[in-house]
């Protein structure tokens, strides 16, 4: 068995904690669901972190391939909660496309360059990213969308693109997009609500006596009843949707009050601390297969981005300084879903960190050395 990173494990397993310890406090009926999926987590983590850089990214371009099928699938055949639709019913579970494509763009990204690098055009994963946006947008699902893109663009920078290219995909985004825009938001007012309740959450001094709070207004309330160490998972705390997957941080200040916050922040401050470290010691890895090292790197560099990103979001909208996304916090929110792509991302820095194991230098000792005795 290849080895695995501690650190990244030991903190994937804190997570999966605080996880489990926000389940037990706001829906302790669905616990045991949550422990199947973190034990799937768990699996889907150590699976991928076998397997070969060369192999993910091979597969990476079936695999977005696949989730551009189900991504069109989405707009005729999926479920619609509160006018999005984002979930496909399999065999009882709700599968979500978008949670998937970004994973498959990273792995299709890593195979692009790691196989051409730099030095082409960059239209072939410019098209790629302009395509997977679309379709989620077209959902809607304009924060999964926006996400995803500029996912795409810090994939293309850890892999060295030109800075210049990648700022003129951009702008050539935003000049093709803005003449829908205001039809965009038109269509769907929910994205004007959720910008007007930010700002009235930002005016608003003290969230817990206001009527008809909103989920961040909640959420923040939580928060704040909180204080440094928590409540406990067993005191009743304000019940309201997504407390266990979109604003799940606040269930967990809630039992843990400011330390259980701190600790999500310490965990992903890990993860980048990991990433980035992994990609350092990959550039340098010089004695390496390129096109593995390249893979490699591109594939770690682009889980942690994900992870770390996404957190950052989704723990900025708990607090309330950043307007709703529908981010989940990886590891730690319920869905399943989220749980696996999570985990797939974070297999690969596993497997970027045993290619360096594999090839480190070893240090050879003389024979006449090797069983002379000490006094």
């Amino acid at each position: 068995m290849k080895p695995l990173n501690p650190l990244l494990l030991a903190v994937q397993l804190l997570l999966f904690a605080l996880g489990a310890l926000a389940m037990a406090t706001a829906s302790p009926a669905d616990v045991p669901d949550s422990v199947v999926f973190i034990a799937l987590g768990l699996g889907v983590t150590l699976f991928v972190s076998q397997l070969r850089a060369t192999a993910s990214v091979q597969l990476g371009k079936y695999a977005w391939m696949l989730c551009l099928v189900a991504l069109v699938a989405v707009l005729f055949f999926a479920r619609e909660i509160n006018g999005v639709k984002r979930w496909i019913p399999i065999l009882g579970f709700q599968f979500q496309p978008s949670e998937f494509a970004k994973v498959a763009l990273i792995a299709y990204f890593a195979s692009f360059f790691a196989r051409r690098g730099t030095r082409y055009a960059l239209w072939v994963p410019a098209l790629a990213l302009g395509a997977t946006s679309v379709l989620i947008l077209l959902a809607p699902s304009t924060s999964a969308a926006v996400f995803t893109f500029l996912l795409g663009l810090g994939v293309m920078f850890l892999a060295n693109a030109p800075i210049g290219r990648i700022l003129s995909i951009a702008a050539t985004a935003a000049l093709m997009a803005s003449p829908f825009i205001g039809y965009y938001f038109q269509q769907n007012r929910y994205i004007a609500n959720r910008l007007d309740g930010f700002t009235d959450t930002l005016r608003t001094d003290n969230l817990c006596y206001k009527p008809d709070k909103t989920q961040v207004e909640f959420a923040r309330c939580v928060i704040q009843r909180a204080g440094n160490l928590g409540r406990g998972p067993a005191q009743a705390k304000f019940k309201f949707f997504a407390d266990t997957n979109d604003f799940v941080s606040s269930t967990v200040a809630h039992s843990l009050g400011l330390l259980g916050i701190t600790t999500i922040f310490a965990a992903f401050a890990c993860i980048l601390w990991v990433g980035l470290d992994t990609m350092r010691r990959l550039s340098r890895a010089v004695h390496i297969d390129a096109d593995e090292r390249n893979a490699a790197s591109i594939l770690c560099g682009g889980a942690m981005l994900m992870l770390v990103t996404q957190a950052l979001i989704n723990l900025a909208v708990t607090v309330g300084r950043f307007p709703n996304t529908g981010m989940t916090l990886p590891f730690v929110s319920d869905g399943g879903s989220s749980m696996i792509a999570c985990a797939i991302v974070l297999g690969w820095m596993h497997a970027a960190h045993a290619l360096l194991v594999k090839h480190e230098p070893r240090v050879s000792v003389p024979a006449n050395q090797a069983f002379a005795g000490g006094d």
